[in-house]
């Protein structure tokens, strides 16, 4: 019997309920002789977790799933990050949602009631109750605190998603939400947003350079455009001067350089005068004697569902 509590413990990071184990035939007395012995230890009311699984952050989301009982989902950033969306912290800001008229006492962890029923594409995420990239979008919108944050957070679920039109769906759906009520306001929804010209401007501006847009370099890394010279050119928005975000772009920029590429950071000054960025993209190629390592491009296309944002 052991074995199938284990097994159903791995699905959840080791996070394991009560109720769930009952319901597939673990008696009350097992349970309880499995907490005397140590193999299981309470996490919260009703919540175990296998002796010896690692205390993750995810754990801690399953356990606040389970505690919260049936119907209820994890919504927020950090669900946006295991759903693959980048540069997204692991202990990002998350919330349980409940179904409405559910109260929890003494809860350890951030929930509210759940007030826009049906709203968005329920999902499994690694074994936790959750929704799709455009819900947990407006529900991150509610609780993480800074505008700047925010719109990062829009623009890595543009990149994993291709565009924002279904979050814009969930906003008309919902134009009271909260979360719905700041997208709207930051601007962050609209078909041109702010985000993507600076980048199309860009392309423009280097079309001598014969530049490929969105490149995949290894399956980790994305890039905005390669030059026909082997230079790597990002853009960078404003967000990007913050201390903790220059610390990643340098972790970034190694890796790229580590695969055979020049690398140049453009900035909106550049867009408006580009003498200097053309000046440093030579300086760039010319410490490439043979250019990238073509092994690495993975692909020269722009992927399908982004070619709408950048038409040619």
């Amino acid at each position: 019997m052991w074995s199938v509590v284990a097994d159903l413990a791995a699905r959840a990071h080791g996070a394991v309920s009560r109720r769930a184990l009952l319901a597939i035939g673990v008696s009350s007395a097992e349970i309880d002789s499995f907490v005397r012995s140590g193999r299981l230890r309470r996490k919260a009311h009703g919540v175990y977790a296998v002796a010896g699984s690692p205390a993750s952050p995810m754990q801690e989301v399953a356990v606040a799933c389970l505690r919260s009982g049936s119907g209820a989902r994890v919504v927020g950033a950090r669900m946006l990050g295991q759903l693959g969306v980048r540069d997204v912290a692991p202990d990002a800001p998350w919330c349980v949602l409940v179904p409405a008229g559910r109260r929890l006492r003494a809860a350890r962890f951030r929930w509210r009631a759940e007030r826009f029923d049906g709203l968005g594409t329920p999902a499994d995420i690694q074994g936790v109750a959750s929704f799709t990239l455009a819900r947990n979008l407006l529900e991150a919108a509610v609780d993480v605190e800074a505008d700047v944050e925010v719109r990062v957070l829009a623009d890595g679920v543009r990149w994993r998603a291709g565009s924002l039109r279904d979050v814009a769906r969930l906003a008309d759906d919902a134009p009271m939400h909260p979360g719905a009520r700041r997208l709207r306001r930051l601007g962050v929804l609209e078909v041109d947003a702010p985000e993507s010209e600076p980048e199309r401007e860009l392309e423009v501006l280097l079309a001598p350079f014969r530049p490929r847009g969105q490149v995949e370099l290894t399956d980790s890394i994305r890039v905005d455009m390669v030059l026909r010279n082997g230079v790597v050119v990002e853009y960078q928005g404003a967000h990007h001067r913050a201390g903790h975000q220059r610390t990643k772009d340098g972790t970034r920029e190694h890796e790229i350089r580590s695969l055979g590429c020049g690398y140049v950071e453009a900035w909106a000054t550049d867009l408006r005068d580009p003498t200097a960025l053309f000046g440093r993209i030579a300086h760039e190629a010319g410490r490439l004697p043979h250019g990238p390592n073509s092994a690495t491009v993975r692909s020269s296309d722009r992927p399908a569902a982004r070619s709408e944002r950048s038409p040619r």
